[in-house]
């Protein structure tokens, strides 16, 4: 058995697949040029570690399940890399107390959040509802001021593009 053999291919899997994901990433965030110099690295990356696996691969299968163990740990490592990173915007939509709405905003503003506010129709009431760009890494703690201001908060969040104007923060 070759375990330096095997131990290179499932790391080479691994690089290749956190990559990947890095690469989807940075094209969403529209870095083309960044994504394609990405994509590669990663074919080399996956040239080279496909061509150690079908070498011989009748006499060693055993490198095959390093290959796929490779793929899944590097799949998970990318999506824990991808959370870290957390590039890009958020749109939070709040509805909230109609009273608590005002309230609400200016604590956002006062943290440099950008928000926009409309008065809707609740099943019983008026209510606030707030709408809230943010970065992504910022996410949690809009959510946390919102909720400690109205712990009954209905919030929503999506992942948002800018395509033109609005408040940079």
């Amino acid at each position: 058995m070759n375990y330096k053999l095997y131990v290179i291919i499932f790391i080479t899997k691994i690089i290749e697949n956190s990559l990947g994901t890095l690469r989807v990433i940075v094209v969403s965030n529209g870095k083309k040029w960044v994504g394609a110099i990405l994509n590669g690295i990663i074919s080399i990356i996956w040239v080279i570690g496909t061509s150690m696996v079908l070498i011989d691969v009748t006499k060693d299968p055993i490198k095959i399940l390093f290959f796929c163990l490779g793929s899944t740990f590097g799949s998970y490592l990318g999506s824990v890399m991808e959370e870290k990173m957390a590039l890009g915007n958020n749109l939070i939509m709040s509805i909230v107390e109609f009273n608590l709405g005002e309230v609400i905003s200016k604590e956002l503003r006062k943290e440099k959040y950008a928000v926009t506010s409309f008065i809707g129709n609740g099943k019983d009431n008026l209510k606030s509802i707030l709408m809230v760009m943010t970065p992504r890494k910022k996410t949690h703690d809009c959510v946390s001021l919102i909720s400690s201001i109205d712990s009954s908060a209905m919030i929503i969040s999506e992942y948002a593009t800018t395509l033109k104007g609005g408040f940079k923060t």
